[in-house]
């Protein structure tokens, strides 16, 4: 019953202080050139660590158990988002700066859309479609590993 009671009182303490004090969230986000070497660079990383994160799932059997194989599926969907997000930084090389405005009292950039790199840095953008249901595998998979913990525990 605390843990409950505890949860709900840190929720709402979040939830009120979000809406009193919001903050702008901008979509496009720019890095200097030194910054995206690296930034690519993390990318490679963490692409290969989910692939070999996967690929160990599945060549340790662990891959027939429900649990496991979302958190496969998870690593295997951020293994793709991180191609696509590095793919969608390169593109941003060729997408000239004043394509990218803010149009009058807008806090939010608007992307002039001009040529085919406008529209590939557009849709490579979109890395949400990925990530999002990457995470949600991955909370899948530890949610039903806490439900088979909880029932073999008991």
């Amino acid at each position: 019953m605390f843990r409950i009671l505890r949860w709900v009182t840190l929720t709402t303490l979040l939830l009120i202080a979000e809406l009193a004090g919001p903050l702008p969230v901008f979509a496009l986000q720019a890095h200097g050139y030194i910054g995206l070497y690296v930034h690519q660079e993390a990318h490679i990383f963490f692409l290969l660590a989910m692939l070999i994160f996967a690929y160990r799932i599945y060549r340790s059997g662990l891959i027939n158990r429900r649990e496991w194989r979302w958190m496969s599926h998870g690593a295997l969907l951020l293994a793709l988002w991180n191609g696509w997000a590095l793919t969608g930084h390169f593109i941003e090389r060729f997408v000239p700066a004043d394509h990218i405005q803010l149009l009058g009292d807008d806090l939010v950039p608007s992307l002039a859309i001009a040529s085919w790199q406008d529209v590939v840095y557009f849709i490579l953008k979109m890395d949400h479609l990925l990530s999002v249901p990457a995470i949600l595998c991955f909370y899948l998979g530890i949610k039903t590993m806490l439900k088979e913990y909880e029932t073999t525990s008991l």
